[in-house]
Formats: C-alpha cells, sequence, structure tokens
C-alpha cells in the first residue's frame, strides 16, 4: 500500500478527489501485420494519459495494399474494410463522421491510424495523448531556466506564453522543471503551463518519495520523471505503480547498459537515454546509439541531452529514437514555434530514411 500524503493536505485532497480512480495509462504497439491490434487495445484500456506507438511494420502492410493515401480512393477503399470489421462495430464511432474525417485530412497510413486513435480516446474518456508512429518523431519540449552544467539559460518570465508557443509548434509533450535549488524551477510553473495548454505534460524534478508522485498529479502532470542512478530497484516498482495508479505514464532515465537493464526489469514502458555524464556533465551523443540498441523491443525510446540543432535531431532519429527532449536549444531561441516545427520536418525525413 503506497504512503499517503497527511489526509488533510490539499494535494492529497485534489488528487484523490479527481484521480484515484483513474485506470493505468495505455500504452498501444502497433501490430505486427495490421493496425487493427493498435486500436483493439486502445478499446481495452484508457487511462487519463495515452502513448500510442505503431511499428513500421504496419504501414508496409497498409500501403502496399491502399496504396499511398494520398488519392480519396485509397482512403475509400482502406475505410471500406476497417468499416467492415469487428473492431469497428464495438468502437461506438459514428461511421459517417470517422469518413468525412478520413476523407478529408488523411494523407497517409500514419495519419489514418492517428485519426482513429484520436477519435476512440475521445470516446473512451482520454484526456491527452501522444503518438509515436513511424513518421511522428516526439518531441518533448522543455521549459527549463537553468541548469547545472551551463548556469542561467533564460529568465523564462512567462512560462504560459512560452507554452503556447511550444505547442503551437508542434510539441507533443511539455516538460517543465519543477526542482528550485539547481534549476529555478516551480510548481507554480506547472500550474501556470497547465492551465494554458491541453497537451501532456511532464513534471521533471529528482523523484524521491511518493508524495511528489501524488503532487505531480494533482498538479496536472501527465507524465513523472524517474532517474534510474538515483532510485532502487524497489523504488523503481512501486514509485511506477504508484504513478501509473493515478493515471500518470513514467519516463525513466538511463545512462548505462546497466540502468537500461534495470528500467527494463521494472518493465518501463518509456525509456529515456540520458547522454550526459552525470559526474562530469559532458555530453557524448555518440553513445546515443549503442545504449538504446540495450532496450528491448516495445518500449518508447526518448532520446535526453544534446539536441543544439536540426542535425542532432535527424542523428537520434536515424538511431532509433521515437522521441527526443529539447531545453536549451528552445529556450535560447528567440523563435522556439519554428525552431520546434524545423526539428519535426529533421526527424520525419530522418525516419523515413531509416524504415
Amino acid at each position: 500500500m503506497p504512503i499517503q500524503p497527511v489526509g488533510g493536505n490539499a494535494a492529497y485532497r485534489h488528487a484523490t478527489d479527481h484521480f484515484s480512480r483513474s485506470k493505468a495509462p495505455v500504452f498501444v504497439l502497433g501490430a505486427p501485420r495490421s493496425g487493427t491490434t493498435v486500436l483493439y487495445h486502445m478499446l481495452l484500456s484508457a487511462g487519463n494519459f495515452a502513448v500510442y506507438r505503431a511499428e513500421s511494420n504496419v504501414f508496409s502492410v497498409l500501403a502496399p495494399r491502399f496504396g499511398g493515401m494520398r488519392s480519396e480512393r485509397d482512403r475509400t477503399e482502406l475505410l471500406a474494410h476497417w468499416l467492415k470489421s469487428k473492431l469497428f462495430r464495438v468502437s461506438g464511432l459514428d461511421e459517417n463522421e470517422i469518413t468525412a474525417k478520413v476523407v478529408a485530412e488523411c494523407r497517409t497510413a500514419g495519419d489514418f491510424l492517428r485519426t482513429f486513435m484520436e477519435a476512440i480516446a475521445r470516446k473512451q474518456h482520454v484526456e491527452r495523448w501522444a503518438d509515436c508512429t513511424p513518421d511522428h518523431l516526439l518531441h518533448i519540449a522543455e521549459i527549463k531556466r537553468r541548469s547545472p552544467s551551463k548556469g542561467d539559460l533564460a529568465s523564462i518570465a512567462d512560462p504560459a506564453a512560452l507554452a503556447v508557443q511550444y505547442a503551437d509548434g508542434g510539441a507533443s509533450v511539455i516538460s517543465v522543471l519543477t526542482e528550485e535549488r539547481r534549476f529555478n524551477g516551480s510548481l507554480a510553473d506547472l500550474d501556470t503551463v497547465r492551465a494554458a495548454v491541453d497537451i501532456p505534460l511532464l513534471r521533471k524534478d529528482f523523484t524521491v518519495d511518493e508524495y511528489q508522485i501524488w503532487e505531480a498529479r494533482a498538479h496536472g502532470a501527465d507524465l513523472i520523471l524517474l532517474i534510474v542512478a538515483a532510485l532502487s530497484d524497489a523504488q523503481l516498482q512501486e514509485f511506477s505503480a504508484l504513478s501509473h495508479e493515478l493515471g500518470m505514464n513514467v519516463l525513466v532515465e538511463t545512462h548505462t547498459p546497466e540502468e537500461i537493464e534495470r528500467a527494463a526489469a521494472a518493465q518501463a514502458r518509456i525509456i529515456g537515454v540520458n547522454v550526459r555524464n552525470l559526474k562530469t556533465l559532458d555530453v557524448d551523443r555518440s553513445l546515443f546509439a549503442s545504449l538504446a540498441g540495450n532496450i528491448p523491443a516495445g518500449a518508447v525510446v526518448v532520446a535526453e541531452s544534446g539536441v543544439r540543432n536540426a542535425d542532432d535531431v535527424a542523428h537520434y532519429a536515424g538511431n532509433g529514437a521515437h522521441a527526443i527532449l529539447v531545453g536549451e536549444a528552445l529556450v535560447s531561441d528567440s523563435t522556439p514555434r519554428e525552431r520546434i516545427a524545423e526539428f519535426k520536418a529533421a526527424g520525419a525525413a530522418a525516419m523515413a530514411v531509416s524504415r
């Protein structure tokens, strides 16, 4: 039984009132032969925040059979097959609405899967989601004023305004630093950002106590960070379980093959590879590929640290990253919205080449 904050605490009351009955978050993996299993699992379990991932072999089945989906004929033919499926019959979706949306908006197999995923997520009352399809590198954009390695980065007087720029630029998730001493962050920043945007939020802090997990959910977070190097195996298991109980997902950060092994043993679904040495604070991007290769198939792989430009994004995307976490390059840029759009294009291009 997890240790809970004192019953009179406002954060605890808020969390238990709104989130304690949440199911574990959705984590969906693409089927090897078709896209139907992706959506089937979405129907079976829905929490407050869903992470959606489809493998490239989903595309390799859809595209040859139904064409590139750029023509209305391709989209209509694919729809005709899906609308006859048992999956669609049990989904409860409106045939006319979903048909109109697919015909009008879908141009790739990824668009098609995302359209159904979003419709089913809404039907299951999932509040927010992020997708890691093969043509979509998930971007976690960070609100960070300072860092131990670089010192002051940006004043960020209005974190909500910056968050809106991130969202408008196409960020999938926003990471908010709440650690005060080293990063000059706060829970007030998290509150402000939560009120400004609807996309998922990661509370980024050194999580060492269960209270912080309840606190994160009470302040509107959809994910928390767990650093393997800072926690025991038992804590990794317990903190992950509590996060899932409260409807949150967990980004488990690793730095070495041994830590990746521990994350896998804890059944981590989202595993970050931080190429920054915790002792020297130096960054070695060349380590990413070899470390990412140790992560079990089925996990979402997040590249952390070292993104300076589009070339770095392409490097990570081409070496197995499904997502990147970017902080300094965005907060130090005068046009973060445009920079995210540039990074998204670079990531998509690199992923297309690697497929």
